[in-house]
């Protein structure tokens, strides 16, 4: 699991590099701004599951979900496209 999920990550991260390398400023500034939402929301996510949960089966319900609902939207974001038709 680790190996594929680490040559994923490196494959995800060259593609984003390259679409920020080469997409217009208005673009960019969004994914970037997206990006950085992200890892904010992780970071308090991890920070407050860690000193306001204490018990193991509760940590792992609230990340668990949080987990699922990502799986959800990463799956559901390409219909998206829909709407500009």
């Amino acid at each position: 699991m680790m190996t594929i999920n680490g040559i994923a990550l490196a494959i995800e991260m060259v593609y984003l590099m390259l679409f920020v390398l080469y997409s217009k400023k208005e673009k960019r500034m969004k994914i970037l701004f997206i990006i950085l939402s992200e890892i904010v929301f992780i970071v308090s996510l991890a920070i407050l599951v860690a000193t306001l949960v204490h018990c193991h089966k509760k940590r792992s319900t609230i990340v668990g979900t949080s987990c699922i609902v990502a799986n959800i939207l990463m799956y559901a974001s390409p219909l998206t496209i829909m709407l500009n038709i």
